[in-house]
């Protein structure tokens, strides 16, 4: 088991490695796929450089450690090695002869930024379709939302429908992706490859994600058809336009806390982590968007800031509350409009790793299950508008949401309480001017 947690910068660091929290498990970095290169340091021992090699036969690993880190004594490049020592070592291990034939295959790790295919011909294919449409989301779109795109249809839509004509499109084929995705278990370890089950087979919770993934993998293709469509390119939508994607695969959001809660959690945390949390908690973003805030996105005229384009392709402004207002001009008090407003300590840059490696730190003191982590704040927030009799399409302005559908059906249960109460006091009938009348007694 390991875990990716910091960045390489961080790593190659000596002070900042002194902060990371002792642990069994190795942070990693991924160098490419099934190549990796990390620092582990127990609670019992000092700093080792460790790096990791995946491979077809055996136990599918290899792991050595390359020498020990530089953490409280100077480098002499055989037994104690710097961060790049260390890595260089890690690279010629990974070439070594005693793992010629049975190394797996090295392909470039994190993000798929490019179709694994490269259509050619004048007959239009879905392959043409996905290429097109993912030139459209790199130019347009949101980076992590092209990121996403891509990898989906090299993974599924590729693969299975690439080499069909548009216009040789049948509904079948493309319930057969929903089928295709519903059903495949992704192992990425030593590369890409999927293994098909029965869905039936699967535990609920695995279908249903399974399910979600479905449904935006045919999403993507449908968005592809329908652009080739509108351009000419395609003759008809027939293929496409009727079918149905999985129903009843989003659930309620359970994992928010109530005011006390959070109040608890913003005393708790340090300094640096108190200015995210309650970026969080005033203004509803994602991790992603406040880290990209900048001083300059501040609105002073009508007490709003500007939330940059993460995961989606536009950015939105939301309204702040005074106290949270105040606190974001607070942090931004002598600093140029490029700046970024929520400083990490000593202005290291903020990373997913280290935010959710201290936060679940901080939720396990208060009591909160493991699975509550950063993002459950974003929820926190629309819920705490929601008892509030925030108007619901308020809500959904403030998140960034499409429609109010998203809104309700996501916090549904939050919104039961306050869809009860209006109701309530708005729909007084008045039919029985007496109980007796309900209990079928004639009045004297």
């Amino acid at each position: 088991m390991f875990t990716h947690r910091y960045t390489e910068h961080e790593l190659a660091d000596r002070h900042f490695r002194k902060t990371i929290p002792p642990k069994w498990e190795v942070y990693y970095l991924v160098i490419a796929s099934g190549r990796c290169f990390g620092y582990r340091r127990t609670p019992k021992c000092g700093g080792r450089w460790v790096a990791r090699l995946r491979v077809t036969t055996g136990c599918f690993y290899r792991e050595r450690v390359m020498g020990l880190a530089d953490d409280g004594k100077r480098a002499d490049g055989r037994k104690v090695l710097t961060f790049e020592q260390a890595r260089q070592r890690a690279l010629q291990w990974f070439k070594s002869p005693e793992f010629l034939d049975i190394r797996a295959e090295e392909r470039p790790g994190g993000w798929q930024s490019h179709l694994n295919v490269c259509p050619i011909g004048d007959d239009y294919t879905v392959a043409h379709a996905m290429r097109d449409y993912c030139q459209w989301k790199s130019d347009f779109g949101a980076k992590q939302s092209f990121y996403a795109a891509v990898s989906r249809a090299n993974v599924y839509t590729v693969p299975l429908l690439g080499n069909i004509r548009c216009d040789d499109l049948t509904p079948q084929h493309c319930r057969s992706l929903l089928l295709h995705v519903e059903g495949s278990i992704l192992h990425r370890a030593g590369g890409t490859r999927l293994t098909q089950v029965d869905p039936r087979t699967l535990d609920p919770e695995v279908r249903r994600k399974r399910r979600i993934t479905a449904n935006n993998t045919f999403t993507d293709l449908r968005s592809a058809l329908n652009m080739g469509f509108g351009d000419g390119k395609i003759a008809t939508n027939a293929a496409w336009r009727n079918v149905k994607i999985f129903r009843k695969v989003n659930r309620a959001r359970s994992d928010i806390l109530t005011w006390e809660q959070a109040k608890r959690l913003v005393d708790l945390a340090t300094p640096e982590f108190r200015r995210l949390i309650l970026g969080a908690l005033y203004t509803g973003c994602r991790l992603g968007e406040l880290f990209v805030m900048r001083v300059g996105d501040i609105d002073p005229t009508r007490m709003a800031i500007y939330v940059r384009p993460v995961k989606c392709y536009k950015g939105r402004t939301i309204a702040l509350p005074e106290e949270g207002y105040y606190f974001f001009r607070a942090l931004a008090e002598g600093r140029n409009n490029d700046s970024p407003l929520i400083r990490r300590n000593l202005d290291w840059p903020w990373t997913t790793g280290y935010v959710a490696e201290h936060f679940k730190r901080m939720a396990g003191k208060i009591g909160l299950p493991k699975s509550f982590v950063f993002h459950c704040l974003r929820h926190t927030y629309a819920s705490l508008l929601l008892r509030a009799n925030t108007p619901v399409i308020v809500v959904a302005r403030q998140l960034g949401h499409a429609n109010i559908e998203t809104t309700l059906r996501m916090y549904a249960h939050v919104t039961d309480d306050f869809i009860d109460h209006e109701f309530r006091a708005r729909y007084k009938p008045g039919f029985l001017t007496s109980p007796d009348l309900f209990l079928g007694v004639e009045p004297t």
